[in-house]
């Protein structure tokens, strides 16, 4: 299993920080260390004896904040070859703006929130289009698009004006959840995208 482990040091006389608190995962796999460890407080005592034993008179004292399990982000699975996403007769797949959606809130001129909308779903995703010109916009599905990875390119247009939207590339894929949202908070540096639906 793995674990992130947060942890701080302070100076054993004056009992102040000597650094600020960081992050570290451990592999109870791969770090023979944690071996035997099998809850999160096996891990912080570990974690603390491990640096807290290194000398008789330590300069600093470690002091584990918080463990947590630790699940690693699934891998990207890209194209070596890009595919092109064109819709019917290559002309543009149609799709329907819905405006800005704030990345943190989901706050949305038309539905109030996104989530009034088009309700939460894990089974969903939003995928993350970025057009190599600091734009950047998002697709939602109603489903899993294992057809449309990240690197390919889609074409749209607009689903009532037939209007050509343009050509973008797909940079990730993310659920249709807050937690998603904020995965694309974080890749596209926005706090606020526009969003579109597949029509």
């Amino acid at each position: 299993m793995k674990f992130k482990v947060t942890a701080q040091s302070f100076d054993p006389a004056t009992g102040l920080p000597k650094a600020a608190a960081r992050d570290e995962i451990i592999d109870t796999v791969a770090n023979i260390l944690f071996s035997k460890c099998n809850s999160l407080l096996d891990v912080k005592q570990a974690y603390e004896n491990f640096w807290n034993g290194m000398s008789d008179t330590p300069s600093e004292l470690v002091f584990v904040q918080s463990v947590k399990c630790h699940v690693d982000p699934p891998a990207v699975v890209q194209r070596t070859t890009p595919t092109q996403h064109g819709g019917w007769r290559n002309k543009g797949c149609a799709v329907l703006p819905i405006g800005l959606v704030n990345l943190t809130t989901a706050k949305n001129g038309m539905f109030g929130t996104m989530w009034n909308g088009w309700s939460e779903n894990a089974g969903s995703e939003n995928l993350l289009l970025a057009n190599g010109n600091g734009l950047w916009r998002a697709l939602h599905t109603s489903g899993t698009m294992s057809d449309m990875l990240p690197g390919d390119i889609i074409v749209l247009k607009h689903d009532q004006t037939f209007a050509n939207l343009g050509t973008w590339k797909i940079v990730s894929k993310h659920k249709h959840t807050p937690a998603g949202l904020l995965e694309m908070k974080t890749a596209s540096k926005k706090s606020s995208v526009a969003f579109m639906t597949f029509k």
